[in-house]
């Protein structure tokens, strides 16, 4: 017969696992249309042996590293470099041979350098050049003698140019850079050495040349050459002709101008002062024609015209009074787009003289340009004997062209799409992000719903084609594309058990939807604006019977079409409630102000202005927050009040955390540096706690790692302590710490990652008398830990990736005694993942996205009977998906048993060994199921020598001391102490251990009831 458990009257803090778990349900398919979000594939494309690899997002895996043969059978992606929806995005792809070379992330490392041959096995990691979540930022790679060369930072900040063999080992540095402005910028070879632009502290920013030798790494002239605009096609300010680089530069004097160089200092020239004066010319487009260049640039009137040089003054000349854009050169002519009367900006051919410098094609006949209005066709790509580019024609829209160098043999390629893009989408494809790779032109065009894809041509209509198309679930709820997270906070929230949440449907893209838990009562309350607007509700705030959320201004809403406002004309920034008041910063004019509103006006009240609010936290009735003006940053408090609105004090305030009846902060004055602060909402009680880094250095970083929204830095502990990262200054590196709010309690809780490594701890979060956290220990890679606020209970909760692997948790979710987050294995990629605090009861709960397709969960709110959260299956996009409370939130029956006694070590087995876990088997005795879960006992401790204690727990937990927790006993030699516990079970059976060494005692235990 089920009894209620007299046990669990008496709060018990130990977590349990519930018997059995549901499976989480797909609510609805919101969005059954083909809406794609609108991310672009990442900017940067190589070629490398035969294959093409440019970096793609399949709206699944976020923009992650692909390759092609140039056929879409052989169009895949190569690795999941951050697991899930986050993008690894590959960036400065360079081929050294057969293996290309890149930066990314993978949300264990930081950006850093990678190779790959193709294979997902061959493409690695090469050098965590920063170990951990800060990365080096390789940039600016180039090859060089069959080595890649490129530029990053050092781990302990400063710049330096690095040089790799593909190896760890072999990824060393050649040369120290000065900080700012001198990363190494390859600029042209001659020879075996490469010329670059880069700076040491002797002689700044300047003209460089490396043989790749730190002996060939030399100072050439202090000539400051310009790097290329990566966002305006075809802006070359360099060039290698017959042995000399050719290059615009400023020597402090002339401004911009062309200058020449054969890579030493006495060959180091200026060509020519095109404008004389500082101001400069400002040489752009470079292109070898022949044995001469040309060139645009400024001239005197600040007019852009059309230059030739064969690198000597006097034949610097001026070809033709027509201003170029994207100068490029096939067989003997170069072409570039340009403006004339009558004609607008079109194509344009020169053979470097006068007379032979002309208008080639008028593409869209008449004044209109080429283009969309002032551009005129773009994108120049030469393959083989052909010109291609974009260019409109009036008619057909934004399509690619073809050019054989005459009039007549230029002409529209194919028509892609009937739809004239966006202006946003012309911006990203004129850029360079086109390439000729194994024989095709690689570009990128978009569909008719301004989605830009990868196509692929080899010059023919039916050899044009799109290659692959990214992002073709219809996700009902948008995820950003990038960073593989809800935009924001509050994207899901609960309004008296009916959860509200941003929702699309393809038609209206992006609208205020609520739900509960069917499908038939999963609709859309309220169309925040047409059809073609993204509103994306946000920080969606309950008060009362009302939420607020912002849109694009500030709404109001009781779960009804009717009952869904606008409120006021103000675009609102970090929604907070405190008490009966909804608070939000907005930005009128040129400062930033506070309002505060209520359930019960339409209206919002100013309580204070400065150059920038952040930080609003909920503290009781009150609210603080971070106030910064010109001068400095000061913590206030407001109860919705002006005579209750001011300063507490406290310079810089940041990661605002409430715990218990005290707010702790961390604040920065000059003295102690960035140190631990609590507050007690007045000014008398806000205080430094304690000066954890003595002397003037910061013990609390200000910011957290460079890692997506959210990361929880800060995280509360039976409402007592706080727990939070910190650096002591004793060679531990920053490590958890926690503090009750006095000097004395605040210390040190544990050295996860022994040694001068900080440990990064991320996503701090309380549950149920423990708090759990993401961290590397430098063994087990980022997993999940766990603390009961001492340090022999602080321990990692399950190694799910063996070994330096990580299964990188995020979204940790507390729902009773268990925890949700999202983790990723191998075997099933990231999915969701549910924990009571040790390995024992932790498991996958559900592998949504088959096999090894991620489903990437998170949103976790609870609503109803409910648990809801975002995932996607790989069909249907991202969507919502609930499961029952009951199911994951570690409840469990009790069931009453007769008085058993279950252990008796002066009857069988003799007293404990200390620090020796000894095995109780309990399912099968005293009326225990196989299926019992836990089980209510009360344990008897029989001290005969020494003092110390017990503690029992389940199979294959990590125990606590015995001094700690409602599961164990303290004793001393003569005594006989015992005390009532809850205790888990593992596979049937339970462990107990006694500490210390000096301790001897026997263990009796009765049963009174068992859960399941």
């Amino acid at each position: 017969m089920k009894n209620i458990s007299p046990f669990l009257a008496a709060a018990f803090s130990v977590a349990f696992t519930a018997g059995a778990f549901a499976q989480p349900v797909l609510v609805k398919d919101i969005n059954t249309t083909d809406f794609r979000d609108s991310a672009s594939p990442a900017v940067f494309m190589a070629q490398a042996g035969s294959l093409a690899y440019f970096g793609f997002s399949d709206g699944i895996h976020g923009q992650e590293l692909w390759r092609s043969d140039g056929t879409a059978a052989g169009t895949r992606m190569v690795k999941d470099l951050c697991p899930g929806a986050c993008s690894g995005l590959p960036v400065w792809m360079t081929a050294v041979g057969s293996t290309l070379y890149f930066a990314a992330e993978d949300g264990a490392h930081g950006r850093e350098l990678w190779k790959s041959d193709g294979t997902e096995a061959g493409t690695t990691l090469v050098r965590d050049i920063i170990p951990g979540l800060d990365g080096g930022n390789p940039a600016y790679p180039f090859e060089l003698n069959g080595k890649l060369f490129f530029g990053a930072t050092k781990p302990d900040g400063t710049q330096a140019f690095w040089t790799s063999d593909g190896t760890e080992a072999g990824t060393t540095v050649l040369m120290e850079v000065c900080a700012v402005g001198c990363r190494p910028f390859p600029l042209g070879q001659i020879g075996m050495s490469m010329l670059m632009s880069a700076g040491d502290v002797s002689h700044g920013r300047g003209l460089w040349r490396t043989d790749g030798t730190p002996a060939g790494t030399v100072f050439v002239k202090a000539i400051a050459p310009e790097e290329p605009n990566p966002d305006r096609s075809g802006y070359l300010p360099y060039l290698v002709l017959q042995d000399r680089l050719y290059l615009s530069a400023d020597d402090g004097v002339s401004g911009l101008e062309l200058w020449a160089t054969d890579g030493t200092e006495a060959g180091t020239v200026l060509v020519k002062d095109v404008n004389p004066g500082p101001a400069g010319s400002s040489p752009r487009g470079l292109a070898a024609l022949g044995d001469e260049i040309l060139f645009g640039a400024t001239d005197p009137t600040r007019r852009s015209n059309l230059w030739k040089s064969d690198g000597t003054e006097g034949g610097t000349t001026l070809v033709k009074t027509v201003s170029p854009s994207e100068l490029i050169v096939m067989g003997s002519a170069a072409f570039f787009r340009a403006s004339s009367p009558g004609f607008g900006t079109e194509l344009w051919k020169s053979d470097g003289t006068p007379e032979g410098t002309a208008l080639l094609k008028d593409t869209n006949p008449g004044p209109a340009s080429g283009g969309l209005e002032i551009t005129g066709p773009f994108g120049f790509t030469v393959l083989g004997d052909r010109l291609l580019f974009f260019s409109n024609d009036g008619v057909h829209g934004l399509e690619p062209w073809i050019s054989d160098g005459t009039e007549a043999g230029t002409t529209m390629l194919t028509e892609l799409t009937s739809v004239n893009p966006a202006f946003e989408a012309y911006i990203y494809a004129a850029a360079d992000r086109h390439k000729v790779m194994g024989g095709l032109w690689y570009f990128r065009f978009p569909d008719a719903d301004g989605r830009l894809e990868i196509h692929v041509s080899d010059g023919t209509p039916a050899g044009t084609r799109k290659l692959a198309e990214s992002g073709h679930q219809a996700s009902g709820i948008l995820v950003d594309a990038f960073f593989g997270q809800l935009p924001g906070p509050g994207a899901l929230a609960d309004l008296n058990g009916t959860l509200l949440f941003q929702g699309a449907d393809g038609p209206t893209r992006g609208d205020l939807w609520k739900s509960d838990g069917s499908s038939e009562g999963t609709t859309r309350i309220a169309d925040l604006g047409p059809e073609d607007y993204v509103s994306l509700p946000r920080e969606i705030t309950p008060l009362g019977s009302k939420a607020f959320f912002r849109a694009q201004w500030l709404f109001v809403t009781d779960g009804t079409e009717a009952g869904t406002t606008q409120v006021g004309n103000l675009s609102p920034q970090y929604l907070a409630r405190a008490g009966s008041r909804l608070y939000f910063a907005a930005r009128p004019d040129t400062l930033e102000t506070l309002y505060a509103a209520s359930e019960t006006t339409n209206g919002t009240v100013p309580l204070h202005s400065s150059t920038y609010l952040d930080h609003l936290t909920a503290f009781g009735e009150l609210l603080l927050f971070s106030s910064h003006s010109s001068s400095e940053a000061r913590l206030w408090r407001t109860d919705g009040t002006l005579p209750g609105t001011f300063a507490l004090g406290a310079s810089e305030p940041s990661y605002l955390h409430k715990v218990g009846s005290r707010g702790f902060f961390s604040a920065y004055d000059e003295s102690t540096g960035r140190e631990l602060w609590v507050t007690d909402g007045t000014a008398s009680g806000t205080a430094r706690v304690k000066d954890i880094l003595p002397g003037s250095g910061s013990g609390l970083s200000r910011t957290g790692y460079a890692t997506s929204w959210p990361t929880i830095d800060w995280a509360g502990l039976d409402g007592r302590f706080v727990l939070f990262p910190a650096d002591g200054g004793t060679g531990s590196g920053e490590e958890l710490w926690i503090s009750d709010g006095t000097a004395t309690g605040t210390f040190q809780l544990a050295d996860v990652n022994p040694g001068p490594s900080s440990s990064e701890i991320q996503w701090l979060t309380g549950a149920a008398h423990k708090v759990y956290f993401v961290t590397n220990d430098g063994t087990h890679g980022r997993e999940l830990w766990t603390t009961d606020g001492t340090p022999t209970g602080t321990h990692l909760v399950a190694d799910l990736v063996v070994g330096e692997g990580s299964s990188l948790p995020e979204h940790l979710w507390p729902v009773g005694t268990q925890l949700l987050y999202s983790a990723f294995t191998p075997d099933g990629s990231r999915e969701l993942w549910i924990t009571d605090g040790d390995a024992v009861g932790t498991r996958r709960l559900a592998d949504i996205a088959p096999g090894a397709l991620p489903s990437t969960p998170q949103g976790f709110t609870a609503s109803g009977g409910s648990v809801y959260f975002v995932a996607t299956d790989a069909e249907t996009g991202f969507e919502l998906y609930s499961i029952p409370r009951e199911q994951v939130d570690g409840s469990a029956d009790f069931y009453s048993l007769p008085p058993c006694r279950l252990v008796d070590t002066r009857q069988s087995g003799g007293p404990l060994t200390p620090g020796l876990p000894r095995t109780v088997d309990a399912a099968g005795f005293c009326g225990i199921p196989p299926t019992a879960t836990a089980l209510a006992v009360n344990v008897t401790a029989i001290g005969l020598a020494g003092q110390g204690g017990v503690a029992l727990d389940r199979t294959g937990s990590a125990l606590p001391g015995p001094d700690m927790g409602t599961n164990a006993v303290s004793v001393s030699a003569g005594q006989i102490r015992a005390g009532n516990a809850m205790v888990r079970l593992g596979s049937g059976s339970f462990v107990a251990v006694s500490s210390p060494e000096t301790v001897s005692l026997h263990l009796v235990v009765d049963v009174a009831g068992y859960y399941e």
